[in-house]
């Protein structure tokens, strides 16, 4: 659980990158399901076209830890602290 945690709050770091820069950063290689996990935390409909996925089927996609993890860390963040595409 412990590496999860990890694993989750560096994907939580390129959610920042995304919202800290005018230009998207390189994401380098990510899973689908990472990709997901970016597209919904980061607001991002420009990656979240990009994976194919609607926001349902994306959200759906993610493992119950990750979706909890998505809420706690990101369902009250204002969309304007985060970059919009």
């Amino acid at each position: 659980m412990h590496d999860e945690l990890e694993h989750l709050a560096s994907l939580d770091d390129v959610v920042v990158r995304i919202a800290d820069t005018k230009v998207r950063p390189d994401l380098g290689v990510l899973s689908s399901g990472e990709l997901l996990y970016v597209a919904l935390a980061s607001n991002s409909k420009k990656l979240l076209d990009q994976s194919g996925h609607t926001m349902v089927q994306a959200f759906e996609r993610l493992g119950p830890s990750w979706r909890e993890h998505l809420l706690s860390k990101w369902q009250f963040t204002s969309s304007a602290v985060l970059r919009k595409d």
